[in-house]
């Protein structure tokens, strides 16, 4: 398993968009009319827009999932209105913004994590973070913060087994998230 820089030109975009959108589809489902309209949405928006924090996660040269990573910071505000492609993805943003975790000097985020339909329950999930907080350790970070929605009390259990602590809870308009962190 290995990580790459996400490439629209090397890698499917579709399918990065329908792993995007398994992530949060309870959002996306409240805001477009069906699964095929909110990936048409976000393929347009990974074709239109630089994505250096997206890479994919690859086994034998298949993408298997995604992972965004955010080092040191977390977008600015303005940022997210300057990238927007959708207004409905731009609300999304606008929601996520409020809820995720703030991410400090010597921190690395986990901003998104997903695994394909077809690969889950295997313990890749858990075995990419591992990797995450190798690099970090490794690299003299301080801590490794991700966040799970409160509608995801799978995700953080098992951000919970493999040792995170949540340190806040954040909502806003019905959408919130649980902000886990590990101490390196």
């Amino acid at each position: 398993m290995n990580f790459e820089k996400f490439d629209s030109k090397e890698h499917s975009v579709n399918q990065v968009a329908g792993i995007i959108y398994d992530i949060d589809h309870w959002t996306f489902d409240s805001l477009y009319k069906n699964k095929e309209s909110a990936v048409k949405d976000i393929s347009r928006d990974l074709l239109n827009h630089d994505h250096d924090d997206l890479y994919v996660i690859l086994c034998k040269g298949e993408i298997i999932g995604i992972i965004v990573l955010w080092i040191n910071k977390k977008p600015s505000f303005i940022q997210y209105l300057k990238e927007f492609t959708s207004f409905k993805l731009l609300a999304i943003d606008i929601l996520d913004y409020f809820v995720i975790s703030d991410v400090n000097e010597d921190e690395i985020y986990i901003a998104e994590l997903g695994i394909s339909s077809k690969c889950r329950g295997k313990g890749i999930g858990s075995k990419v973070i591992s990797k995450v907080i190798e690099k970090a350790s490794e690299d003299n970070f301080k801590k490794v913060k991700l966040d799970a929605d409160f509608r995801n009390t799978g995700a953080k259990r098992l951000y919970e087994k493999l040792g995170f602590k949540v340190f806040n809870k954040k909502e806003i308009f019905k959408r919130g998230m649980y902000n886990l962190e590990y101490d390196l």
